[in-house]
C-alpha cells in the first residue's frame, strides 16, 4: 500500500516562534499565564526555565515577551546568548550592552527616560558606562609655569620736535635741489631729519601663568560596573521592569562552568531590581530537584519558580502532523487512516518526542512535485504498526506508572525520555539483552548520571523491569537460549504485538507505604458506598472488605486469592512495629508481583463507575454503563442515551497524588483525539467527562478547572462545552454525586430544511425548588430563558422525575419579554400573566400531599377548562410535554405511555413563556430536556 499526502511546506517552521510562526509551538494561558502574571505584579525575581534540546524553550520565552508587551510596554525583555562559559568580565559586559541596546531600541521607554530631567542625566552616564564596555574613556587635566619676554616700539612727539623738523626741512631744501634720485646718499640726507620724531624703547617684562588640565585615565574596573549598573537599574525601577535571559545555558555541557556562570551574576540576580530568566537544559533542572534534599545547596535558594518546556505528547504532534496536511476531497480509507496514523507513530518514536526532531523528520521525507511538497508512504502497514504499538506502551507507563507518582515534570520527562531510548536501543540493537542490561549502572559522569544513581535510579529500573514484561505479554519480544544453563535473554521481533489496555499488577521492590495508603483507600470507598450497615463495619478486616469489593468486580488477584497475604493484610499495622513481619510482607508483595498502586487506580475507576452508574441509569441513560470496546480508543466506561440521536457520556478516571495541573494540556490533546474518533463512530456530538482523582488539597480545584477551560477553549473551543473536567479529592469521594448533578450536556442545534426551523435542544435540571419564602400561597421562581412564543414552532419538554413522588411543571405566560410576575404577590392573583402547568398529586390548605398517582393541568387566564385530569395511574414514567401555539390557539400535548392528553387554550394575550418547576417544600428532583423548533 501507498499513501501520498500533500504537505503545506509554508507552515513547516523548526525555528523558535517570533510572533508569526507559530504552527509549532502553540503555547497556550496554561504554558504562560503564571509567569506573565508574576513578572508583571510580582517583585522582580530569578527563574528556571527547563527542557530538552529542540523542545521550545526559546520560543516560549518569546511567547512570554509577546503576551506581555500586548499588557504593559515597560517590560524590556534583554537576551544573553552564552553558548559557552565567559568570565565574570565578559558577562558584565554583556549585561550592560544589551541593556543599554534594548533600552535604546524601545522608542517609548527610552523617550520618557529622557523626558525626566533626573533619569536623563542617569541615562547619559549610562550611556557612558555602555561606552566603557568598548573603549577606555580619558579626561585630562595639566598644570603649567609660563615665561614672556616683550619688545615694544613707541611714537613720541612734543611742539619742540616739531619745529626741528620744520627747521631741518628748510635746511634740506638745498640739497634738494640738487637732489639726484639716482644717488643712494640723497635720500639718506633727506630722511635723517625724520628720526627727530622717534624715540626706541626696550623693556624686559616677565609674566607668569597657570593652566589648570587635569588629566585622569578612567579604565573599565568589574567592581565599578556591577556597581554603576544596580545604581542604574535602583534609579530605572519606577519606569521600567527588565527581565534579563540568560539564554542557551544548554549549551554549555559542564554543569560545573553552568554553575560558576550563575554564581558569578547571583548579586545582581538577587538584587530585587531586574528578574533573570535562566533558560537551561534538563541538567540544571535536575540539580535544582536534587539541591532540596542537599545541605545549604546555592540553586534551591536561587530560583522563585521553574517552569518546564515538556516534551510533546504523542497526542500533540499528532495535532501538528494535521495542521501540516492539505486536505484533500477525497477520503481516506479505513486501512490509509490507519497507515497514516502509524507513519506518524514512527516519526514520534524515531523523534523522541521532541518537536523540533519531529519537523526534521518530515523535512527529509519531502518530496517535490514543481512547487508542491508531497510526503509518500510505502510502508507495509504492519511495519510501522510496530512503532504504534511501542508508543502505545510509552503513553500507558507514563499514565499508569509515570503521573501518578507526583514526580515535577521534567522528571517526568526523564523517564519517558529513558523509556524511548531503551526500546530504540532494543529495536534497533537486534542484539540479544536482559533485564540486567537495560538496568541503570553505574558511571562516572556528571551531575545528572550521580542523581540517577543515588535518586532515580530505583524508580527507573522498575520501569524498565515493567516494561520488560509488556514487551513479552505483546510478543515484541522472545526469548533466546543462549545455552541449556543460562536463561532470561531476549531478543526484538520484528512483528506486530498487541497492548493489552487492562491494568496489570507489576513487581515493585518497596509496597509497604502503597500498603497503608491502599487500606485507607479501601476503607474509604466501601463504607462510602454503604456496602454495610452494620454499627461495628470499621472493623471488618480488610480482607473482607477487598472480598466483598472482589464480588462487585473489582480485580485485586492476587490479593484475595492467597492466605497468607490476607494475614498480612489484617495484621498490617504491625508491619511498622516488628521486622520480622516487614521482613515477610516484603517477600510475599515481590512473590506475587503485587502493586498496590496500581491497585489504587482499579478502586477508583470502580467506584467512579459503581456511583455514575446508580446516577446515570436513574435519569436518561440505559439501564447498564457501557464497558465493552471502549478501552481501545481511550474510555473507561459510557453512560449510552435512550435516545439514539442525543449525546451518550464517556469516561475517562486518571489519578494524580499531586499537580493537578501537571499534564493538562496533553490531557486535552488525548481527549480531543479520543471524543473525535467515538463521534465518528457513532455519528453524534457527545460528551466527555475526565474526573482526575487527587491527593491534593481542595483549594486549588476551581483554579485547576479555569484553567482547564481557559486552555481547552483556546486549542480547541468548539469542543468547550463537550469536554468536562472534574477533579476530586480522594479524603473526600462523596462529592463526585455533587459533580454528577453539575452535568449538563451541551445545547444541541441543527437546521430542518423541511420544515424551515431551527432545532436547539438542551438539558435543565430542576432539585428542591421552593416558593418564595417558603409561602406556598406566593408566585414560583422562574427559569432565565424567554420563548418568542410566535417564532418557536414548538417546545417539546421531556420530564424525568428522580425520586420524586409529587411535583409541577408548566409555563407562565406574559405579553412583554422584560415583565414577568412579582414573586410577593399571590400565585395567580395577577390576571395579566398565564399559567398552564402540568400537576401529580393534590396539596390541602395545610400544605400535604397525597394522591401520587393523579396527574392533572392547571390553567389560569388561559380560557376553560381551569383543571384537567389526565391519570390517576400515573407511577412515576417519563412525560412528554409539547406546547405548539398556532395564531394565539396553544396546543398542549400530553403523552405519558400510552396515554395522552389534547388540550388547546387561547394564548392570543401572550407573547412571550417562561418555564418553571417546583415542589411546594416536598423532596424534588427533575432532568428535563428541552427542544424548541424556531422558524429561521
Amino acid at each position: 500500500m501507498s499513501l501520498k499526502i500533500q504537505i503545506n511546506y509554508s507552515k513547516l517552521c523548526d525555528s523558535p516562534f517570533d510572533g508569526t510562526n507559530d504552527a509549532l509551538f502553540e503555547f497556550t494561558t496554561l504554558d504562560t499565564e503564571d509567569l506573565v502574571q508574576d513578572i508583571l505584579h510580582g517583585s522582580p525575581t530569578s527563574y528556571l526555565i527547563s527542557g530538552y534540546r529542540g523542545a521550545g524553550k526559546s520560543s516560549y520565552i518569546k511567547k512570554l515577551e509577546s503576551e506581555i508587551a500586548k499588557k504593559k510596554g515597560n517590560v524590556p525583555f534583554i537576551y544573553l546568548n552564552f553558548a559557552k562559559h565567559e568570565v565574570r568580565s565578559i558577562l558584565l559586559r554583556k549585561l550592560i550592552r544589551n541593556f543599554y541596546l534594548q533600552l535604546h531600541a524601545n522608542k517609548i521607554v527610552f523617550k520618557s527616560l529622557e523626558d525626566d530631567a533626573k533619569l536623563n542625566d542617569i541615562l547619559k552616564n549610562f550611556k557612558e558606562l555602555y561606552e566603557r564596555t568598548f573603549y577606555d574613556v580619558s579626561k585630562n587635566s595639566n598644570e603649567k609655569t609660563v615665561s614672556k619676554f616683550i619688545s615694544t616700539l613707541s611714537f613720541k612727539s612734543n611742539f619742540k620736535d616739531i619745529l626741528l623738523l620744520l627747521a631741518s626741512l628748510f635746511c634740506s631744501n638745498s640739497l634738494l635741489v640738487a637732489f639726484s634720485f639716482t644717488n643712494w646718499y640723497s635720500w639718506i640726507l633727506a630722511a635723517i631729519p625724520l628720526l627727530a620724531l622717534f624715540t626706541y624703547e626696550y623693556k624686559n617684562i616677565y609674566e607668569e601663568s597657570t593652566s589648570d588640565e587635569i588629566s585622569k585615565k578612567m579604565l573599565y574596573d568589574d567592581e565599578l560596573a556591577e556597581h554603576y549598573l544596580i545604581e542604574v537599574l535602583k534609579n530605572f525601577k519606577e519606569k521600567i521592569k527588565p527581565v534579563f535571559i540568560l539564554d542557551e545555558l544548554d549549551k554549555i555541557h559542564d554543569d560545573s562552568l553552568i554553575s560558576t556562570l550563575i554564581n558569578e551574576l547571583k548579586p545582581i540576580m538577587l538584587s530585587g531590581l531586574a528578574s533573570f530568566i535562566v533558560v537551561a537544559g534538563q541538567n540544571l533542572s535536575y540539580n535544582y530537584y536534587s539541591s532540596k534534599t542537599k545541605d545549604d545547596a546555592a540553586l534551591s535558594s536561587l530560583f522563585s519558580k521553574l517552569h518546564h518546556v515538556s516534551l510533546f505528547s504523542s497526542f500533540e504532534l499528532r495535532q501538528l502532523f494535521e495542521k501540516l496536511i492539505v486536505k484533500s476531497d477525497n477520503e481516506l480509507s479505513e486501512n490509509e487512516i490507519n497507515l497514516r496514523r502509524s507513519f506518524i507513530d514512527c516519526l514520534i518514536f524515531e523523534s523522541k518526542r521532541i518537536p523540533r526532531r519531529f519537523v526534521i523528520l518530515i523535512r527529509q521525507k519531502i518530496i517535490w512535485d514543481e512547487d508542491k511538497a508531497f510526503i509518500e508512504i510505502d510502508n507495509i502497514l504492519d511495519d510501522l504498526l510496530i512503532y504504534s504499538n511501542l508508543i502505545a506502551l510509552v503513553e500507558k507507563l507514563n499514565e499508569l506508572e509515570i503521573m501518578p507518582k507526583g514526580f515535577p515534570a521534567p522528571i517526568c520527562d526523564y523517564f519517558n525520555m529513558q523509556i524511548l531510548l531503551t526500546l530504540h536501543k532494543i529495536k534497533e540493537g537486534q542484539e540479544i539483552f536482559s533485564l540486567s542490561d537495560l538496568k541503570y549502572k553505574e558511571e562516572n559522569g556528571n551531575n545528572i548520571e550521580q542523581l540517577a544513581k543515588v535518586e532515580l535510579q530505583p524508580f527507573l529500573n522498575y520501569l524498565k523491569e515493567i516494561l520488560l514484561q509488556y514487551l513479552i505479554d505483546t510478543k515484541l519480544i522472545e526469548e533466546v537460549a543462549v545455552s541449556t544453563n543460562i536463561t532470561g535473554y531476549y531478543k526484538f521481533v520484528q512483528r506486530i504485538g498487541k497492548i493489552d489496555t487492562e491494568d496489570n499488577p507489576q513487581k515493585e521492590t518497596n509496597n509497604i507505604n502503597g500498603y497503608f495508603y491502599f487500606k485507607e483507600l479501601v476503607i474509604n470507598i466501601y463504607f462510602n458506598l454503604k456496602l454495610d450497615d452494620s454499627n461495628n463495619s470499621r472493623n471488618i478486616p480488610l480482607s473482607q472488605l477487598i472480598r466483598k469489593l472482589s464480588d462487585l468486580g473489582v480485580n485485586t488477584v492476587p490479593l484475595e486469592s492467597n492466605t497468607h497475604l490476607l494475614e498480612i493484610l489484617d495484621n498490617g499495622d504491625k508491619i511498622l512495629d516488628d521486622l520480622e513481619i516487614r521482613s515477610n510482607a516484603t517477600k510475599l508483595f515481590e512473590e506475587y508481583r503485587v502493586n498496590f498502586d496500581s491497585y489504587v487506580l482499579k478502586l477508583l475507576k470502580f467506584y467512579l463507575k459503581y456511583k455514575a452508574s446508580k446516577f446515570f441509569t436513574e435519569h436518561y441513560f440505559n439501564q447498564n454503563i457501557l464497558t465493552e470496546n471502549l478501552r481501545n480508543i481511550g474510555f473507561d466506561f459510557a453512560a449510552i442515551n435512550r435516545r439514539e440521536d442525543y449525546p451518550d457520556i464517556l469516561f475517562q478516571t486518571k489519578y494524580r497524588k499531586k499537580r493537578l495541573t501537571q499534564n493538562i494540556k496533553d490531557n486535552i490533546y488525548q481527549a480531543h483525539e479520543y471524543l473525535s474518533k467515538y463521534n465518528s463512530n457513532n455519528n453524534k456530538t457527545n460528551c466527555l467527562v475526565m474526573v482526575i482523582f487527587t491527593d491534593e488539597n481542595l483549594s486549588g480545584y476551581e483554579k485547576a478547572r479555569y484553567i482547564f477551560r481557559q486552555n481547552l477553549g483556546e486549542i480547541f473551543p468548539n469542543y468547550l462545552d463537550k469536554i468536562l473536567f472534574i477533579p476530586v479529592s480522594t479524603l473526600n469521594l462523596h462529592f463526585i454525586d455533587d459533580e454528577f448533578t453539575k452535568i449538563i450536556l451541551p445545547e444541541r442545534q441543527y437546521i430542518d430544511e423541511r420544515s424551515n426551523s431551527r432545532i436547539v435542544t438542551n438539558y435543565k435540571k430542576f432539585t428542591n425548588q421552593h416558593t418564595m419564602d417558603l409561602n406556598m400561597l406566593n408566585n414560583d421562581d422562574l427559569l432565565e430563558d424567554v420563548y418568542d412564543l410566535y417564532k418557536s414552532k414548538s417546545i417539546d419538554i421531556t420530564i424525568s422525575p428522580q425520586k420524586t413522588k409529587f411535583w409541577r411543571f408548566g409555563f407562565v405566560f406574559s405579553p412583554k419579554i422584560d415583565l414577568w410576575p412579582d414573586l410577593t404577590q399571590d400565585r395567580h392573583a395577577d390576571e395579566y400573566f398565564g399559567y398552564i402547568h402540568i400537576c401529580v398529586g393534590n396539596r390541602d390548605k395545610f400544605g400535604n400531599w397525597s394522591d401520587e398517582n393523579l396527574m392533572w393541568i392547571q390553567a389560569y387566564n388561559v380560557g376553560e377548562p381551569k383543571h384537567l385530569p389526565v391519570t390517576e395511574k400515573y407511577i412515576g414514567e417519563d412525560v412528554k410535554l409539547i406546547l405548539e401555539n398556532d395564531e394565539g390557539i396553544g396546543r398542549i400535548d400530553i403523552n405519558i405511555l400510552e396515554n395522552s392528553v389534547f388540550k388547546s387554550y387561547d394564548l392570543k394575550a401572550y407573547e412571550y413563556c417562561k418555564i418553571a418547576a417546583w415542589s411546594d417544600g416536598q423532596e424534588f428532583d427533575l432532568i428535563t430536556e428541552i427542544r424548541v423548533s424556531e422558524s429561521i
